[in-house]
């Protein structure tokens, strides 16, 4: 991804990748780039439309029953249909205008936020897609059809179209022939690529959200809460920039979810580090629109919490808990500052759940002040090197740490390969210089506590 004239931000580059975490000094662009990384997946879930499949070949396909596609040339141009429509955003930058809310920041004309081919080819995927579909047969017959198709067989994929029940009894609601069409597109797209999984964003801002979370909801939110990638004018409500408002719809539409057990595709790694952050469980009664907190499993709620009076760190932590909840492989997950109102120890604890959140096969990208994360996954990618050198291969190529400074970002590369973190000639040595000028002051004050000593003496 390309980003030009976007806030701070002058000119940077940033490869799409499984873990991506941004360092540097306030006001250096971190949230702006973070937010552009979160438009193209949400435009690219929401709003991207791919006409690989034509008209004709739905005919085939009806009459056929099965169409098959050269696997290399479907994925081929649905990749270059991905970066050319996105990159044909900022032809007017309406989009970009309504997901940022600020004329301000994405200037249309002179900002630019762009993909490339390499973007969308760490976004391949190969995955079976199965749905279904309500249409008359030659007969005038309603019938219930299925189509299925599986982007894990090459070097064609194929597509079957079959009917799983001949009558249906009682009134259906027959797809139109554009309709069908364009589901199968998208359906095409959901096989091959990571078009369709669940972006989630959490905010700096999310403890006063999770806090005020019933002021802000669906009454407020349903005013002005569109999605850019849907929005048929362009208008721009003065509200909060779209990642923000996606967050309180995301709180809205995800307590209920607290009733439900969690996933079953959780990881115990992931488990058990949630379980460390969060001891106990967050509770949501819904009559009466509350969150509370409990510790222990048991079943009785009088010793429960109210949301508002839990520590800031469990209300940091709120957002985090429900995206791992409702946790389904292959999700985004967007997050400032995870270290917010965290101790240290458990700073070091949510770098190690983001990793394992990632190395699961989610995309995680981190926006953060805290050298105490970048420490830990430092330390982490050590670990693969020393234990597995192979392993170690992966890490290093599935992890970006990019530096935000002076209007450009620099990738840094494997961060392993620093010698010296606390050098400030070296690569890293920047995220360190508070600390190291703080402890050269504190040895040059006790030096001359010595030295007056020995004089009074």
């Amino acid at each position: 991804m390309r980003i030009k004239n976007l806030g701070p931000i002058t000119d940077a580059k940033i490869d799409l990748n499984q873990l991506m975490l941004f360092i540097g000094n306030n006001g250096t662009g971190k949230t702006l780039a973070t937010y552009s990384l979160f438009a193209f997946r949400n435009w690219l879930e929401y709003s991207f439309q791919t006409e690989v499949v034509a008209d004709n070949e739905l005919d085939q396909l009806i009459e056929a029953g099965k169409l098959g596609l050269p696997y290399d040339e479907l994925e081929s141009a649905i990749a270059t249909q991905i970066v050319t429509s996105f990159n044909e955003l900022n032809d007017s930058g309406k989009y970009f205008v309504d997901f940022f809310k600020d004329r301000g920041v994405y200037v249309p004309g002179k900002s630019m936020i762009t993909i490339s081919e390499k973007d969308v080819a760490g976004l391949t995927k190969q995955s079976g897609v199965v749905f279904s579909y309500f249409a008359e047969d030659s007969q005038e017959n309603v019938g219930q059809y299925q189509i299925h198709m599986d982007g894990r067989k090459a070097p064609e994929l194929e597509i079957f179209n079959t009917m799983s029940q001949k009558y249906v009894d009682g009134p259906q609601r027959l797809i139109p022939r554009e309709e069908l069409l364009s589901r199968i597109n998208r359906a095409l797209v959901g096989s091959l690529f990571d078009a369709s999984a669940t972006s989630r964003y959490l905010p700096a801002e999310r403890i006063g959200i999770n806090v005020f979370r019933t002021r802000l909801n669906t009454r407020l939110v349903d005013e002005s809460l569109t999605n850019p990638a849907s929005m048929a004018t362009g208008r721009v409500v003065e509200r909060y920039p779209y990642p923000i408002e996606s967050y309180i719809s995301f709180l809205n539409n995800s307590v209920l979810a607290l009733t439900q057990p969690n996933s079953s595709d959780l990881t115990e790694e992931i488990k058990k580090l949630m379980a460390m952050l969060v001891p106990g469980n967050f509770l949501y009664d819904e009559a009466l629109d509350s969150i509370q907190y409990r510790l222990g499993d048991e079943s009785d709620n009088s010793d429960a919490i109210n949301f508002n009076l839990l520590s800031s760190s469990l209300k940091s932590l709120f957002g985090l808990e429900l995206f791992v909840h409702q946790y389904a492989q292959r999700n985004w997950l967007f997050i400032d500052e995870p270290e917010m109102n965290l101790h240290p120890t458990r700073q070091v604890m949510v770098m190690d759940l983001l990793l394992a959140l990632s190395e699961a096969g989610n995309h995680v990208v981190i926006s953060t002040h805290s050298d105490y994360l970048v420490k830990e996954l430092l330390n982490k990618i050590l670990e693969s090197k020393l234990g597995d050198k192979q392993n170690h291969v992966g890490i290093k190529s599935s992890v970006s740490v990019y530096e935000f400074n002076d209007g450009s970002v620099r990738d840094l590369g494997d961060i392993s390969e620093e010698e010296d973190f606390d050098d400030s000639d070296q690569t890293f040595g920047n995220f360190d210089q508070t600390t190291v000028a703080i402890n050269d002051h504190y040895e040059d004050l006790r030096n001359q506590m010595d030295d007056e000593g020995t004089d009074n003496e």
